[in-house]
C-alpha cells in the first residue's frame, strides 16, 4: 500500500522524484503487532489489510510512480491527487472529465 504525500520540505526546483519518507501526518493505518500486517480504513470506510505499507513523497507526473507499481499483483494507492496527470489538459483528459460530469449529473441528485 502506498500513501502519497508532498515533500515536507517543499521544493526549490522542479524535478520528478518519488522517495520513501516518514509519514508527514495522520494515516488511518496501523501495523498489527500480532501478524505484522497493516490494517485500516481505505477512503474512510472500507476495511483494508495489507502486508506492506509505506509513505511516498512525490513530485512529478503519474509516470513517476511506475517503478513502484511494476511487478505487483495488486496495490492500493491513496492520495493519487498528489501527482500531476501526464496528459492534463489534453483531449483524453477533457473527454474523461466530461464523461465524469455527465455520469454525476445523470445518476446523482445534484
Amino acid at each position: 500500500m502506498l500513501w502519497l504525500q508532498h515533500f515536507a520540505s517543499g521544493w526549490d526546483k522542479w524535478e520528478e522524484k518519488a522517495e520513501t519518507t516518514p509519514c508527514s501526518g495522520y494515516t488511518p493505518y496501523a501495523q498489527s503487532p500480532s501478524d505484522g500486517a497493516w490494517h485500516g480504513r481505505a477512503f474512510g470506510s472500507q476495511e483494508v489489510t495489507a502486508e506492506k505499507f509505506r509513505c511516498v513523497s512525490v513530485m512529478g507526473f503519474t509516470k513517476t510512480l511506475v517503478p513502484d507499481l511494476l511487478g505487483r499483483r495488486s496495490v492500493l494507492v491513496e492520495h493519487l491527487e498528489v501527482v500531476m496527470h501526464d496528459n492534463f489538459g489534453g483531449l483524453d483528459y477533457w473527454s474523461v472529465s466530461e464523461s465524469s460530469l455527465y455520469m454525476a449529473t445523470s445518476h446523482l441528485d445534484l
